[in-house]
């Protein structure tokens, strides 16, 4: 197949077909996340439980994450994307076909989530760097900005709906109906980039070095910069203090001495979570296109955030918790574009792909074991969620009020790429290195 023309427009066929099936895809993934603990609390098992089903969800991933960007630097990173949405739906319809069998075997079903889980964690290691890596190509690069906004909306938008129905759906449908619209979503997905036109990309003139060393070369781009290293880690003690909301929450509003509501409303917050991400996604992207300098609002976002996790220690009626998480959700939404478009800007090509799933993978592996623990100590405190809460927020923001402390970190965040990367001429130097390893 002809290689496409450079693009000219954000919104041209092949950037859409990339867009359209993230947003498939993220719709059927949270009806089944959110369906998974309305189930593990309707069985009446732990927050343990669900902390490791999660933890098993996401531990994979985090450790495989430097090799799938160092296959999505070597390979058609189209192919990757529907290879991998491929299989994400076989896993989703064998998880339809258990439940629709076997409903009450509990045991049963729960061991094969796991397997699932940890299954389509493996796959998700090489899924989104492939995703990152692959738009600055298929973009105009003075719209990187507008496309990461445009696919952290698809993403969230998918999870937006997914999370607003999953409550609704759990009770109207029942688990294997939603397990098969899970796969269902991804069988579409990977239908849509299936007609995307990948761009050429340069290679080497000499024999590649072992996958070993790609993955090598990416931690040494990442780690040699202080800056960047320091904003990787601070980004990833962030992470650990988001993670026990996606395990506190399903318990936070059934419980009696919380919200104490129906499971509609946990659809319900967490889509107040996405619609507050989706608007600092587009708040950003729509603020920079007017006002370069705009960025700098990302540092008080990161303060906002940590306010509207502290908040949900003090309340107990549901709508002010969806205000709660929807401001939260806000200044995650600017924080997380600030940080993308900067990288993507930044990252020569031959190495986006390594640097990128390098960085999500430091920032995103402590989010297991922060599952994992946070329901091993929620259960170890008696069930005091909103002590859990109160610490969480307050980790948030005194990260934040740490981050302004430190020039680099403030550079990162205002949009200054040479507080992050090195100067051009280095960039430039292992960027013909990654290319040809002999040069």
């Amino acid at each position: 197949m002809r290689a496409p023309p450079p693009p000219t427009r954000l919104w041209n066929r092949d950037f859409t077909l990339l867009w359209q099936g993230q947003l498939l895809s993220q719709a059927g993934t949270q009806l089944h996340e959110l369906a998974l603990g309305l189930w593990v609390v309707e069985r009446g098992l732990s927050a343990t439980v669900l902390g490791l089903l999660l933890f098993a969800s996401a531990f994979p991933s985090c450790i495989l994450g430097p090799l799938g960007g160092a296959l999505a630097d070597r390979h058609s990173r189209k192919r990757i994307l529907v290879t991998c949405d491929l299989l994400f739906g076989v896993l989703g319809l064998i998880l339809a076909i258990a439940f629709f069998t076997v409903p009450q075997a509990t045991l049963l079903l729960l061991g094969l989530l796991f397997v699932n889980r940890i299954a389509a964690s493996l796959i998700n290691a090489l899924f989104w760097p492939t995703v990152s890596a692959m738009t600055p190509d298929l973009v105009p690069r003075a719209s990187i900005g507008r496309a990461n906004a445009a696919n952290l909306a698809a993403s969230e938008g998918g999870k937006l709906g997914g999370r607003a129905l999953a409550g609704i759906a759990y009770t109207a449908l029942g688990m294997p109906l939603l397990m098969l619209l899970d796969g269902i979503s991804f069988l579409a997905s990977a239908a849509s980039e299936t007609f995307i036109r990948e761009p050429e990309r340069p290679r080497g003139t000499c024999e590649r070095p072992p996958l070993w060393h790609d993955m090598l070369d990416g931690f040494r781009f990442v780690w040699r910069w202080r800056s960047l290293r320091a904003v990787t880690i601070v980004a990833a003690a962030f992470h650990w203090f988001l993670a026990p909301l996606m395990v506190l929450l399903p318990f936070y509003t059934q419980q009696a001495d919380f919200l104490d509501t129906t499971p509609a409303w946990l659809g319900f917050l967490f889509a107040g979570f996405g619609a507050g991400l989706i608007g600092g996604f587009l708040l950003l992207a729509w603020g920079q296109a007017r006002w370069p300098r705009f960025v700098s609002i990302s540092i008080p976002a990161q303060l906002l955030t940590g306010l509207g996790i502290a908040a949900l220690a003090l309340i107990r009626e549901p709508p002010l918790a969806f205000v709660a998480l929807l401001v939260s959700g806000l200044g995650l939404g600017i924080v997380i574009n600030a940080i993308y478009t900067t990288l993507q800007l930044s990252l020569p090509e031959s190495v986006r792909g390594r640097a990128l799933s390098l960085i999500g993978t430091l920032c995103t592996m402590i989010m297991p074991l922060a599952y994992a623990v946070s329901g091993l100590a929620t259960d170890a405190i008696g069930g005091r969620i909103d002590l859990v809460f109160a610490v969480c927020g307050g980790g948030m923001i005194a990260l934040g009020l740490g981050g302004l402390a430190v020039p680099a970190l403030r550079g990162f965040l205002t949009g200054h790429p040479e507080a992050v990367i090195p100067p051009a001429h280095s960039t430039a130097a292992l960027d013909r290195a990654a290319r040809d390893p002999e040069s």
